[in-house]
């Protein structure tokens, strides 16, 4: 959230578009906004608000788009087949796991997807983790 509302507040159209959409999410659910998305949005709201400048070069949204889209893959592939998010690197028997399967699909290498995985599920999708979590200790 906090790279997102980062990328926001440097002129990212893209980021700010995907945070006014959580916003209004929330909202609709009359759920509490986590802090990092509620501190946009008393910005946005605040009359000598400003614009950022939209910035020159690259678009870092479409490395952002590009890496959720990791991620809710590999993780639509942990739910529906009960894979592992992660190769055990160790021993003779290399499973696949959800991020090797995204790696070929997208045409990636695997060890770059492990790292995006390691990198935003923790922060995109901690209830997706807990949950995961519980249901493992239920079994």
């Amino acid at each position: 959230m906090d790279e997102v509302v980062d990328c926001a507040r440097a002129g990212w159209d893209d980021a700010d578009t995907a945070l006014r959409e959580l916003i209004a999410e929330f909202a609709a659910c009359r759920e509490p906004a986590p802090a990092g998305l509620e501190g946009y949005n008393i910005r946005l709201v605040r009359p000598d608000y400003v614009p950022p400048p939209r910035p020159h070069g690259q678009k870092r949204a479409g490395n952002i788009m590009r890496d959720l889209t990791m991620i809710a893959i590999a993780w639509g592939i942990i739910e529906r087949f009960g894979l592992k998010p992660t190769r055990f690197q160790f021993g003779r028997k290399r499973r696949a796991s959800a991020c090797s399967i995204v790696a070929i699909a997208m045409g990636f290498d695997e060890q770059a997807v492990e790292e995006v995985w390691k990198r935003y599920a923790p922060r995109v999708c901690p209830w997706l983790m807990a949950a995961k979590r519980n249901a493992e200790g239920n079994q």
